[in-house]
């Protein structure tokens, strides 16, 4: 099937990200601010990590990352994600299919994609925490990137990185524990045409991690550990994604609305 008898999502973008930048130094205070303000700790480390950050998202990348992107509607967007027009609502009925994911699994609506890891390791009190939410990010991009078509942009997972170390609260307690969930919506450009919208995933992804006796400065490493779950989901048909939010909404409201059996994949 060519390009022009295929048919594209209607979702158009409006413009880019408001902002992917990192600020080291930004970073490296709001670190200190936590009682984390070891030699590891400067902002030039702070450079050092976010571009190794990147360096990671980007590896084995082939393609324009620019085709496969996080959006949102411009009331929703946050500061690194693209915004579109979205008439039809596909964004909001994205998010309905994986918060409920659950639910799309237990009546076999549509194929669900899952993983799940958990990990123990040692580092320095700034190195455990910035490695187990960057080893968190990588499952994230890889959860909701379509692998054989790219990875998502390195730039705004970066800025979500950022945002998220920003949002971390000043805690008395010895040890350190964090733990985070959040939902996303990648729109996947075709290569050859970037007006048209061929795929959409969305992913629902938490954390948590623990890192023990972190405040203790004689120690040059900490016992940590890391738990991480993600569920994504791809569309490449907008009936089907339309008929997959709908009996879901149908099923939410105690509906006994036929189920149809769309578990075979991405249709």
């Amino acid at each position: 099937m060519s390009v022009a008898d295929s048919e594209a999502f209607p979702l158009n973008i409006l413009a880019a990200a408001q902002s992917t930048a990192v600020d080291s130094q930004r970073l490296s205070q709001k670190l200190a601010s936590l009682g984390l303000n070891c030699s590891e700790n400067t902002p030039e480390k702070m450079a050092g990590y976010i571009s190794q950050f990147k360096a990671r998202l980007s590896q084995g990348n082939t393609g324009s990352a620019k085709n496969h992107i996080l959006a949102r509607t411009a009331q929703t967007a946050r500061r690194y994600e693209y915004t579109v027009s979205d008439d039809q609502n596909l964004i909001h009925k994205l998010l309905v299919i994986i918060t409920n994911h659950d639910l799309v699994t237990r009546h076999g609506l549509y194929a669900v994609d899952s993983y799940e890891m958990s990990r123990d390791f040692r580092a320095s009190e700034v190195g455990s925490i910035l490695r187990a939410l960057a080893d968190g990010a990588l499952i994230l991009a890889t959860s909701i990137s379509q692998g054989k078509q790219g990875a998502i942009d390195s730039e705004q997972l970066t800025a979500w990185y950022d945002d998220s170390l920003q949002s971390l609260e000043e805690r008395s307690s010895s040890d350190f524990e964090w733990s985070k969930s959040d939902t996303f919506v990648a729109i996947h450009r075709n290569a050859k045409h970037p007006n048209r919208i061929d795929l959409l995933s969305a992913c629902k992804f938490s954390f948590s991690t623990h890192v023990k006796d972190f405040r203790n400065k004689e120690v040059s490493s900490h016992e940590s550990h890391l738990h991480a779950r993600q569920w994504s989901v791809t569309f490449k048909n907008l009936d089907v994604l339309n008929t997959v939010y709908n009996q879901v909404e149908y099923a939410r409201t105690g509906s006994k609305s036929t189920v149809l059996d769309l578990a075979g994949g991405v249709l």
